[in-house]
Order: C-alpha cells, then structure tokens, then sequence
C-alpha cells in the first residue's frame, strides 16, 4: 500500500474517531437566546352581549338607600273582569277592579378572589406586571361569570325562581330500530334529571367540582373561597326521575335502539339521562349522555360510571338560593311563553319564514300587545332558522342580494354564505317589524330566546323594560398581606328587575336541521 493511500486511511479513520467523541457545545447545551415575547397573551372570549345591552341602575330614590331588595307593584289589568261599559241614562258606571301583584327582587353577592406571590411578582419584572394580569383575568371572569346568570340564574324562590323537582319519568318514542345501535335483545330501563344551565356546564367539567371522572351530574358541591372559607352550593340539577317501565328490545344480529322522551321543564338548558338492563333499580341504571333536548336515542348499554342513584336521598337541587333570578327564570315563572318542540325541527311558514316564530310573536301580540326586541339562540338552532328561511317558498317569494367586489384586486369577487340578520315580526303595530336575531355564547343548542329591551307601554311609570340594579357594583379589595401573597377580590351586589317579565318568551327542545 502506498503512503498516499496509508494517508486516506488514516485520514478516514480519524473522522470516524470524531464521530464517536461525545461532550462538547450543541444546541442542547443550553446557550440560546430566549426569544420570549413580553406579556403574556389573554387568548379567550370575553363575550357577554346580554350584559353589554342591559342598563346597571344603582340607587332610584333622593336619599340613596337601597335596603336588601327593589320592591314594586304590578298592575296587569286595569279591569280585572272585563266589566262592561254601557251605562243608562242617569246612572254610573260599574266599578272596575284592578289586577295588582306585589313584585320583589333580592340582592345578591358575586365575587371571585385572586392570588399572586410575592415570588411571582418579583420574577415577573420586566415581562408583566403580574398582579395587574391578574386582576384583569379576575375582572373578565366575573363578566363571563355574570352574563350566564343575567339570563338563567334561578334562586328558587316563591313565585319568582323555578324548582324543577322531579324529572318526569321517560317513555319509548315510536317503534324500536333494528339498527343504528349495539344493543343486545333484552329489557331496558332509563331514568333522567333536568339539568339547569350551570348544571349543564358542572356535568360537562365534573372533576373540578367534586363530580369524579368522566361527565356527570354533580348535585352538590363545596366551594373552597379565597380567605379559607367554604360554601355548599347546589348543582343544578333536579330529583332524578322514577323507572320508566321497561323497553323491550328485540334486535337481529345483536343491533337496536330505542328513543325515550321525558316531558319538558320549562327553564331546563339539558337532561342527564341514565339506562340499566333487567333489574330496573337506580343503583343499575348508569350514566347514558347529556342533551340539549327532552328526548335522547340509546344505541348502547352502559355499564360503568355514575348512576342513577347519584343523589342518595332523592332532592332536588336545581335552585341556587345563592343566585339572583335571571332573564329567562323570571320569564318562566311570570307568565312568559314557553313551548318544546320535543326534538322536532322547525318548520318552515312558506311564505320566508318560521311557523314556530310566528306562534310566539302572534302569541305577545294576542294577549299582551308587546313585539319582542331581539332573538338570541344557540349556534346549531341559529343554523337550522337560516336553511328553513332561505329554502321557503318558491325562487320568486324570496330577494338576494348579490354584492360584487370592485376595489383594486378583487374586482368580481362574490362573498358566499347567505345569514339571517333579522326575522319580519307581522303581528305587531306597524307590520313587518324586523326583530334582529343572533347567536349567544350561553344558550345552547336546540334553545331560542326571544327578550324583551324596550318598554312596551308609555306613559306606564315603567323606567326600562329590565335592567341589572346594583346595590354595589363591581368594586375590587386588595387585602393586607398576612403570608407572602397579594390576594384581592372583586364583588358586586346586584340583581335582575324584570317589568315585563311575561313579554319574553322560550322555545326549547329544537332538533337541528
């Protein structure tokens, strides 16, 4: 071998010695610029369009006291038996009797507290100022804790919040399917609990309210408070329903389903809905699904997780005397408008608009001369309004326009997807009055709310329709520091006064189309 090769091998030899070295500096050493962007980013929705639509009035008399509650009365009917008013000659009339009904609303307390260490404070300079971040994250959860509550909060009180009590036991909805499930032939047996809108958000997030694994009903919870207090809060969730009777299932190939309906309770945002096999007992029937509907489809057999027996004594704990009444509370229990679909779609007017709708708006007109103001829905309803309006009728009863672009660049460009900004309410003085309809971030699918914004009756002594009064509003309390922390609070005291409250209406249960 030549010296010239002995170097080539040598050579090759070394660097395959080097490839084997360890130690040394890479890129995982360590010794690489931090490229951190200051402030951290607040990437969530504050949306809260009820709260940023209804007015806060604080203190409505000259001294400015307020007590513990708004008190007012209600006159509904100035002749409460329609006493005739044909009179002869030389007589009186007859003598009218009103409809008064006293009306009362509570304050009640929010508050959310927040905590910083000194540690973090100090670490934080120079990328954010740590305890202004907090309390501005503080400040947005109460708002996104607020809106929720300014349309579904429910106390429970007499005559003004909603009990829901027991679940109406469920029954089978049509014949049995052979297919679209896995279940076995045999003898089922579901029972159900009408969940409130906070029950429908505490089933969905079990965990951090003391629900265990899994999705499921949390009846009660214990809510641990910034200054090492506690408090037992209910879970919105009513008295579980009886048995049903059992569903006998016949399937070929070992495949079935069944459908099952509970009667609807008005106010309810979800059912929780538990199914068992042969024995019929609560302690065997375990937790099924939620929905935002009265009527569930059952394609399979539970056989693991909560049971139907979650309560142990059998109470309904859907009422948060903690809570003020919301829009929609107050709207079911004063004589608002209330009507389930039980898991039927809307259905179209063929004239370009919804059957369903007009049965509410003609409803307000019929008794109460009142058009409601604003629509607010779930996203899969706000969806299935606008397919069932767009395809009504023939091509000529309906007008579109077609907007094309013209600016530098974009010249002929069209913008697809039509969307349904209001809906024409013709039974209201003054035909064909748009009524604007929008989704909301806190009503769920299968929910449409129709509210009432503006007073209907002038010259009524009524000052607004509704509107969020504040014995307190939001107000924030940085504590002394007693351990190496910054804890503050922010509270409100307020309540929902609701004029009208039988000028809003509820339509529940809605399948999507």
């Amino acid at each position: 071998m030549s010296d010239f090769q002995n170097q080539i091998e040598s050579t090759i030899t070394r660097f395959l010695e080097l490839q084997k070295a360890t130690g040394g500096i890479s890129a995982s050493t360590g010794l690489v610029f931090y490229d951190l962007e200051a402030q951290a980013k607040f990437q969530y929705p504050v949306l809260a369009p009820i709260r940023q639509r209804m007015p806060r009035i604080g203190a409505t008399n000259p001294l400015g006291g307020q007590g513990l509650a708004a008190h007012w009365n209600s006159i509904t009917s100035p002749n409460v038996g329609n006493v005739p008013a044909e009179a002869s000659e030389g007589q009186s009339g007859a003598l009218i009797t009103p409809t008064v009904t006293p009306k009362v609303a509570t304050y009640k307390l929010l508050a959310l507290d927040g905590n910083v260490t000194w540690l973090s404070e100090w670490a934080g300079y120079g990328y954010e100022d740590v305890r202004a971040a907090q309390q501005r994250m503080a400040l947005d959860a109460m708002i996104l804790n607020e809106e929720p509550r300014l349309l579904w909060a429910n106390s429970g009180t007499a005559n003004v919040g909603l009990n829901f009590l027991q679940a109406n036991t469920p029954a089978i909805v049509g014949a049995m399917s052979a297919t679209g499930g896995a279940l076995a032939t045999g003898t089922y047996y579901v029972c159900v609990a009408a969940l409130t809108y906070q029950g429908y958000q505490f089933a969905n997030a079990p965990t951090a309210y003391g629900g265990g694994g899994g999705i499921a009903a949390v009846p009660q919870f214990t809510k641990q408070n910034g200054d090492g207090t506690s408090t037992v809060m209910n879970g919105g969730v009513s008295q579980v329903s009886a048995i049903s009777s059992g569903i006998s299932v016949t399937s070929g190939s070992s495949v079935g389903s069944f459908v099952a309906k509970t009667k609807a309770i008005a106010g309810a945002a979800a059912y929780i809905w538990y199914v068992g096999m042969t024995t019929g007992t609560a302690a065997t029937c375990y937790f099924y699904s939620i929905t935002t509907t009265n009527v569930v489809t059952v394609t399979s057999l539970p056989t693991t997780g909560q049971t139907a027996a979650y309560t142990g004594s059998g109470t309904d704990y859907s009422a948060n005397p903690l809570a003020f009444d919301g829009l929609i509370t107050q709207a079911m229990s004063g004589g608002g408008y209330f009507s389930s679909l039980d898991g039927a779609a809307l259905t179209s007017d063929n004239a370009g608009g919804c059957n369903e709708i007009n049965t509410v708006f003609k409803y307000l007109w019929d008794n109460y001369k009142i058009s409601p103001t604003h629509i607010w829905a779930g996203s899969g309803t706000i969806n299935s309004i606008t397919k069932i309006i767009l395809s009504s009728g023939t091509a000529s009863s309906l007008e579109f326009r077609v907007g094309v672009d013209n600016t530098p660049g974009s010249v002929g460009n069209l913008a697809g997807g039509a969307y349904i900004g209001s809906i024409n309410n013709r039974f209201a003085l003054g035909a064909r009055k748009p009524v604007p309809i929008d989704v909301h971030p806190n009503i769920p699918d299968s929910h449409m709310f129709f509210d009432l914004e503006i007073n209907p009756y002038p010259n009524s002594n009524i000052p607004y329709a509704r509107a969020v009064r504040t014995l307190r509003d939001y107000f924030q309390v940085i504590w002394p520091a007693t351990t190496p922390n910054w804890r503050n609070t922010i509270f409100c005291a307020t309540l929902v006064q609701v004029y009208v409250n039988y000028g809003m209406a509820l339509i529940s249960n809605i399948a999507n189309s």
